[in-house]
């Protein structure tokens, strides 16, 4: 094989590795701890619910289960929160951030021995996550219900749709 094919099968892979998440790159940012803020190189391992920390050249783990929020300087946000069979702590993506923020993350299983999961979509409020269920729960968690009825009546979001209920919860959580 001659190296320019071989550079751009390399530049290939590279890239779909990297689109698809198979890597997570570092970025800097704030651990939020039960009891402390720490700065530094965040590297988020979300499908195993764990941060790596590089701080003052030296690096430190941390499970969900020890962390609160992370934020990142490339304006990636994550909660953690108890949720699920077992009340496992798991790293939720944060879609838009506010008094009630959006958050995602696939997969989790609504039985151990059954292969059903939950809809992507969660609430984080009062330090727990929900389910997003609909257009009923969003009425219930905002104060301003006129003005969220208005929007739903006139935007009518696809509650299965990342971008429309993206910009539903900036709404909501601008009022």
């Amino acid at each position: 094989m001659s190296q320019p094919i071989a550079i751009e099968i390399m530049g290939l892979f590279l890239s779909l590795i990297l689109t698809f998440g198979m890597i997570d790159l570092p970025a800097d940012g704030i651990v939020i701890t039960h009891t402390d803020s720490l700065k530094g190189e965040v590297q988020v391992h979300l499908s195993q619910n764990r941060i790596t920390l590089k701080a003052n050249n030296s690096y430190t783990n941390f499970h969900a289960r020890e962390i609160s929020k992370v934020s990142t300087s490339n304006g990636e946000i994550y909660y953690t929160a108890p949720f699920g069979i077992g009340e496992g702590y798991y790293l939720f993506e944060t879609i838009s951030d506010g008094s009630v923020p959006l958050l995602y993350r696939e997969g989790i299983k609504m039985m151990e021995f059954e292969e059903s999961v939950y809809p992507p979509f969660f609430i984080y409020q009062n330090g727990s996550v929900y389910p997003l269920s609909g257009k009923k729960q969003v009425l219930q968690i905002f104060e301003n219900v006129a003005a969220v009825k208005s929007y739903l009546k006139s935007s009518k979001p696809n509650f299965d749709d990342l971008d429309d209920l993206k910009l539903l919860f900036e709404f909501c959580n601008a009022l």
